[in-house]
């Protein structure tokens, strides 16, 4: 085979090739050489600007990317985002957000304020309990339920 047969069979069948590629790539990424993870490793910054390069190129893209992990992460979402606000409101609640990461590896829980905050509770830890997801929506900002299970 020549080179120029090569290039006229390339162009003829470009998308199927990067097809069978990407799909090789992804069934097999066990195989990539530690030259590539090297790679990656010395140009963390050269990544981090195409990657904010290709979101803004392709916003219309990433913004469905995220909606999409979003709807399939929304338990991670909950949890970043109540780690977040408590830094922000100056309780150190990190610990109670920790512990109930921990257990939603087994349970379905959720951190909960005992006294709501609507009702003029505070984010603070002494306020908070981890209890089942569910209770949670039974709770609703309702100061008068009682959980039947609180976890330490």
């Amino acid at each position: 085979m020549t080179k120029e047969y090569n290039k006229a069979y390339y162009a003829a069948n470009r998308e199927k090739m990067l097809e069978a590629s990407r799909l090789w790539h992804k069934q097999n990424k066990r195989y990539r050489p530690e030259s590539y993870f090297a790679w990656r490793e010395a140009n963390k910054e050269r990544i981090r600007e195409y990657q904010k390069q290709w979101k803004i190129d392709n916003r219309d893209r990433f913004l469905s990317r995220l909606r999409d992990w979003q709807k399939r992460n929304h338990h991670k979402l909950i949890c970043s985002n109540a780690a977040r606000k408590a830094k922000t409101r100056g309780g150190d609640c990190s610990s109670i957000y920790r512990r109930c990461r921990e257990l939603r590896k087994y349970f379905d829980v959720v951190v909960d304020h005992i006294m709501p905050l609507s009702k003029g509770g505070s984010h603070i830890p002494s306020n908070l309990q981890i209890i089942y997801a569910f209770e949670n929506a039974i709770k609703s900002a309702r100061t008068d339920y009682r959980p039947k299970v609180i976890f330490a």
